[in-house]
């Protein structure tokens, strides 16, 4: 099972590989589409969760932050982010752990957060250290645990005066993070996996609309014809 916040750009193209495959799906979600690749990544290299899931992040392009768990196994669950972020909070004794993008769900249970970067992933067990490695290359990175010493108000508003605030000097962040996966900086290029395996449907259309709202607090729709 998974809980995915993010966008896979090539999920269409992981999907056809897994119906070819064998695999059927229920949905459209690229959720869907990256739960299924994690449980084949498992079968066919014979390995545990959280190795599938490294293996299998290897192969997708995007952002994404998720939590993913064997029903089989339910003192375990995998945490991986890119773009989107994660923090993990650590009650005492390792004996409760908590997830969520920001410490605020969780800061009137501990005040103890190891926040995970970009291309990490962390294998939890009730009653063990957090164990962090590099999803990339899978070395070991140090689970620094960070104490808290913000307010639950602080921490929502990122120690700025007001909301408004924090979002502008989030704006700089948000949009590296749209731009994170999807930017070929070699090539000097962007390049959009849902654009590209849809590019002469894009290219025979008469009419293109575009509908946005993102992390920059802003929201709008245009239209483009031919």
């Amino acid at each position: 099972m998974i809980v995915h916040n993010g966008i896979i750009e090539n999920y269409d193209t992981l999907r056809k590989e897994l119906i070819s495959r064998g695999y059927t799906f229920q949905s459209d979600t690229d959720t869907e589409v990256l739960v299924n690749l994690i449980e084949e990544v498992k079968k066919q290299e014979n390995c545990k969760l959280g190795k599938a899931v490294q293996i299998a992040l290897t192969q997708v392009t995007g952002a994404y932050a998720i939590a993913v768990f064997d029903k089989n196994k339910p003192n375990e669950i995998i945490v991986a982010r890119l773009g989107s972020p994660i923090a993990i909070g650590v009650g005492k004794n390792n004996e409760e752990f908590f997830i969520a993008s920001d410490a605020s769900p969780f800061i009137e249970y501990t005040k103890n957060v190891v926040y995970l970067e970009d291309e990490e992933m962390a294998i939890i067990k009730l009653g063990r250290d957090i164990r962090v490695r590099k999803i990339m290359d899978d070395s070991s990175v140090d689970a620094t645990i960070q104490e808290l010493k913000l307010s639950l108000e602080q921490i929502e508003k990122g120690g700025y005066d007001h909301f408004m605030i924090k979002e502008i000097h989030e704006q700089p962040k948000a949009i590296t993070d749209t731009y994170r996966g999807r930017m070929l900086a070699d090539e000097g290029i962007i390049r959009m996996a849902g654009v590209d395996d849809n590019l002469q449907r894009f290219l025979n259309a008469e009419r293109i609309i575009i509908v946005a709202c993102g992390p920059l607090g802003m929201q709008g729709c245009w239209g483009i014809s031919s």
